[in-house]
């Protein structure tokens, strides 16, 4: 129609700060839970609902670790890795190219092997 505006598309951090809260949940990786061989982490990132609650639907965002092996398997919390935030497509089809990464340095916080 003559004269309709479009609306400016939301940012991810736009739509963060109109949320109340999230709702983070880990995936789990059988791999890991079977024989304690430590995964790249994963996390799905919903909506929160007024009661504080995961918002029923598909994830907003995902998270996906990248680190080395070694460092997981040796190091645990110590251990550098980057984290890159996802976008969810419309209906839960898969994930857009990363819009947030965070990389954390490897802390190693005594004299040891790692």
């Amino acid at each position: 129609a003559a004269g309709a505006q479009v609306a400016a598309p939301v940012t991810p951090q736009q739509m963060l700060a109109s949320f109340d809260g999230v709702f983070i949940k880990q995936k789990v990786d059988l791999l890991e839970a079977f024989t304690g061989y430590k995964q790249e982490n994963r996390y799905e990132i919903y909506q929160c609902n007024a009661e504080g609650k995961r918002a029923e639907g598909f994830p907003l965002w995902l998270a996906q670790e990248k680190s080395a092996c070694c460092e997981r398997q040796c190091c645990g919390a110590a251990r550098g890795f980057t984290m890159s935030f996802m976008g969810a497509n419309a209906g839960g089809g898969g994930f857009s190219a990363p819009w947030m990464t965070i990389r954390r340095p490897f802390k190693c916080a005594c004299l040891c092997c790692c």
